[in-house]
């Protein structure tokens, strides 16, 4: 195929989760692996600075002309099944790859309805494998980090290379590749992983499945029941600090269900902040910043941004 396809000034707000945000100055559509070489050149053409965007969550855009290059990969970068490579560990542990365009969700459900266990807290989590790598998603105590095997990159300098986990700085939503630092000007991203899932210890092995599928549908009913689950967020807005949960500070400062015009913190998890249907970016900043300065004051914790900034 090698195919990059060039779409000029994409609306943010079209493409984020939370619907915000103003234009980047292209978006660049990786269709294969071969088109991937020729993208140092065409974002050298194009100028900006080079953003990965996989399915739009977990980003938080200004508005205006923004002077950002959105690459996102195409049809050779996911599947509908991930690929079975062999199994570990006496037959206890399945390796699988997955390219770095899958659905999360897919993905998940799919290795749950074939016995395999570890990324089942993920569930209800949205995006792309690849975007769950680069910031260790996780939830219900589960995350990226727990099954992550191996990781596959494009990188403008190197090209195609690999890393073994344990090659890899990874931590509470944290992936860092040492040598390549975020602010250099080496441009790089996720293209797949290797996944080591464990079976299910079950004395009936026929039982797996069934017993993963309850697992799952029970951490999906949890995350309905406590997340604005189908509204318009970006995620989590703050990580957790040492000393409490993000959510239990802001409610404690007052901002569960705290708004500000279109935007409002979640009055069912206060460390999701939601359109609520004519939100702006400033109004999402605004309550931000006023946020962290109340749990401040209140709490002496500064919390730390989740979610990604683009300016």
């Amino acid at each position: 195929m090698n195919r990059i396809r060039i779409s000029k000034a994409p609306s943010l707000a079209e493409l984020t989760s939370i619907g915000l945000g103003g234009k980047a100055l292209a978006e660049v559509l990786v269709e294969d692996a071969p088109a991937l070489e020729r993208l140092p050149e065409v974002l050298r053409r194009l100028g900006g600075r080079p953003v990965m965007l996989g399915r739009g969550s977990n980003i938080l855009a200004r508005e205006g002309e923004l002077p950002l290059l959105l690459v996102r990969l195409g049809r050779g970068f996911t599947a509908a099944e991930p690929r079975f490579l062999g199994l570990e560990e006496g037959g206890a542990a399945g390796v699988f790859a997955v390219p770095a365009a899958m659905p999360l969700p897919a993905l998940v459900a799919k290795l749950c309805r074939g016995g395999w266990s570890g990324l089942q807290g993920l569930a209800g989590i949205p995006g792309s494998v690849g975007g769950a790598v680069a910031m260790n998603a996780g939830s219900f105590g589960m995350d990226m980090k727990g099954c992550l095997k191996g990781v596959s990159f494009f990188s403008a300098r190197r090209g195609f290379f690999t890393r073994q986990a344990a090659e890899l700085e990874i931590g509470y939503r944290h992936f860092a590749v040492p040598g390549l630092a975020e602010d250099s000007d080496d441009f790089w991203l996720v293209t797949g992983a290797l996944l080591n899932c464990r079976k299910q210890a079950l004395e009936a092995p026929a039982a797996r499945p069934a017993a993963l599928a309850a697992e799952l549908e029970e951490f999906r009913r949890r995350k309905a029941r406590t997340q604005p689950v189908g509204e318009r967020s970006a995620g989590c807005v703050f990580k957790n600090p040492a000393l409490a949960p993000a959510g239990r500070l802001l409610e404690e400062a007052g901002f569960k269900g705290r708004a500000l015009g279109g935007m409002a913190f979640s009055g069912r998890h206060a460390n999701f902040l939601v359109n609520t249907g004519s939100g702006r970016s400033a109004e999402a900043f605004a309550l931000i910043e006023a946020a962290r300065a109340a749990v401040k004051t209140r709490s002496g914790v500064e919390l730390e941004l989740e979610v990604r900034v683009w300016e």
